[in-house]
């Protein structure tokens, strides 16, 4: 995961910087609403918005729409997304719902279910 990790956020203002950790043992309900990264490992409802990068670890169970620059799924998310940037989805991760991106990776055995729509020039406007 961190190579590929590495090469998503290359090119992103925040490489290893994530501001914002909810833990494995934690559960979140509400909005969320930040600058900066976003770290998800534990159980997370509601939604999140920040400028920077969103990730959802392997144990990660995310009921949520998520709207960043890049993300990185390695755990279970049921909810839209909007990526300004790349969505890469792990060998672990799901994605159940719609999504809206620069560009989209699946690794093999990674699941994603719903409407996507990848943006020619490589950037979102959701964000914009």
């Amino acid at each position: 995961m961190l190579n590929l990790q590495k090469r998503i956020f290359k090119d992103s203002k925040s490489t290893d910087k994530f501001e914002t950790l909810l833990g494995p043992s934690a559960h979140f309900d509400g909005q969320l609403k930040c600058t900066g990264g976003v770290r998800v490992e534990g159980d997370f409802k509601g939604g999140i918005e920040t400028d920077g990068n969103i990730i959802v670890g392997k144990n990660a169970s995310v009921g949520a729409d998520l709207r960043g620059h890049n993300m990185l799924i390695a755990g279970k998310v049921q909810g839209n997304i909007f990526a300004h940037g790349q969505l890469a989805i792990l060998s672990t991760g799901q994605v159940l719902g719609d999504v809206e991106v620069g560009s989209i990776l699946i690794e093999e055995g990674g699941v994603f279910s719903g409407k996507s729509t990848v943006h020619a020039n490589g950037h979102s406007p959701a964000l914009s």
